[in-house]
């Protein structure tokens, strides 16, 4: 409490210590960064007062922490002023205030974009009604892709049958893909903050609460892990599992794997507030399956950070057939090559990392027509040893029995090549097109 008082014996005014605090939980603290406040128009300061926590510093909602704060003080400060402040302030104490600069999450907007999922909603919804967040205070957006099968009459079911949320909408998705249902649901939505799950998920009933608690808590995006499990197991399902589960079949990012919390490039079922889409736009709908991908690299590049908090969990589940299993790897796999001409950032270089082995297999392949067969012998040892060695360090943790874990090399090969595959068609169609 003394380091807090003593504070104002080393600024002038009250304002002028809230734009350092910004700078200060930003890392910009000294760094001549910290520039004079901007005025504000009416309307301004209006939406920053109708958002402004009771006892909160005097901050503008929209603003992330990462840019220039709009203050509602329209002083200048000079340089020297500003050098001052810095060496009497430090970054833990700005840390701890930082909940302070962002208004309260009160009520959450829930997005479920779905189309032809009448054999998973039924547990979605039954799990959005277990939540112990207020239902006063949450508004669910059911978007029904054009169905052919009874997803749209679950929704309508579940809105005629809870009265007890602020509201809950069923809209119908007429561009039928995810990116369109997603900017339906932005255009809709009222809340103070989004979150979206996927049809085939499941959520604990402190998952709105957790997500909500991490936002008041001073982020501006946040989620946490969600690994893949099985609606009904069985022991060739159990193998499918596996290989998702594994790293070498789909990879080591924090946000599938991260048990800490800490800043991350992506999270799956985010939390995100609302200034966040009002500054950097809706999602891209060009882009069927990668559309979180290019989300998360634009909200980045904003200036915002998307934050990995290991307390909000979820689950997915996975395709139950092998069919269905290595569809939706190939089309996973189209659409990363469809998006490298549109937004090469955001895609990561393990996402391709499948398309240079097929690239290698097919140029090895032809070099052994024309000249030795060596180099592709090469690439099929390597990448058999790379498998085996998955297989042995996902054997202590496998559900699925020994006999069949010796296939899980061979699952790994035909889920990489139907992944490197349609990355590469994508990359030669999304060229063409572009």
């Amino acid at each position: 409490m003394f380091m807090f008082f003593s504070l104002f014996e080393k600024v002038y005014s009250k304002q002028a210590l809230t734009r350092y605090l910004h700078c200060a939980a930003t890392g910009h603290e000294g760094d001549g960064s910290c520039m004079p406040s901007v005025n504000l128009s009416p309307t301004e300061n209006y939406k920053a007062q109708r958002n402004r926590r009771p006892g909160a510093l005097h901050y503008q909602s929209g603003t992330p922490l990462g840019t220039t704060a709009r203050l509602w003080d329209n002083s200048a400060m000079d340089s020297q002023q500003n050098q001052k402040i810095t060496r009497g302030i430090d970054r833990e104490m700005a840390e701890k205030l930082r909940p302070l600069l962002l208004p309260a999450v009160e009520l959450f907007s829930v997005v479920v974009v779905a189309r032809n999922e009448q054999d998973y909603l039924p547990f979605l919804l039954a799990d959005l009604r277990e939540q112990d967040f207020s239902a006063a205070n949450t508004e669910i957006l059911l978007i029904d892709s054009l169905s052919t099968d009874g997803t749209k009459q679950l929704m309508a079911n579940f809105r005629d049958a809870n009265p007890q949320y602020r509201r809950v909408v069923v809209l119908d998705n007429q561009g039928r893909f995810l990116p369109h249902g997603c900017n339906l649901a932005l255009r809709e939505a009222r809340g103070d903050a989004l979150v979206r799950i996927d049809a085939h998920a499941s959520v604990p009933p402190d998952f709105l609460r957790k997500s909500a608690e991490c936002l008041n808590d001073g982020r501006e995006v946040c989620g946490g892990p969600r690994p893949p499990v099985l609606r009904h197991p069985s022991p060739w399902k159990n193998l499918l599992l596996t290989a998702e589960k594994s790293v070498f079949g789909s990879g080591a990012a924090l946000a599938r794997r991260g048990t800490k919390p800490q800043a991350v490039k992506s999270v799956f079922h985010g939390a995100y507030r609302r200034e966040v889409f009002e500054r950097v736009g809706h999602y891209d709908e060009r882009l069927r399956r990668t559309e979180d991908n290019d989300m998360s690299y634009r909200i980045r590049q904003a200036g915002y950070t998307i934050y990995f908090d290991p307390a909000i969990h979820s689950t997915q589940y996975i395709r139950a057939s092998l069919g269905g299993f290595l569809r939706q790897k190939l089309s996973n796999g189209y659409w990363v090559g469809r998006t490298l001409p549109i937004q090469p950032g955001c895609i990561g270089f393990f996402n391709l990392v499948p398309a240079f082995f097929v690239l290698a297999l097919i140029l090895g392949t032809i070099t052994g027509l024309l000249w030795s067969w060596l180099p592709v012998l090469l690439v099929v040892v390597a990448y058999l040893l790379a498998a085996v060695a998955a297989t042995v360090l996902a054997y202590r943790s496998s559900q699925a029995s020994g006999g069949r874990l010796a296939l899980l090399p061979l699952l790994f090969f035909a889920m990489h090549v139907a992944y490197g595959l349609g990355t590469l068609v994508g990359l030669v169609r999304g060229l063409i097109k572009h």
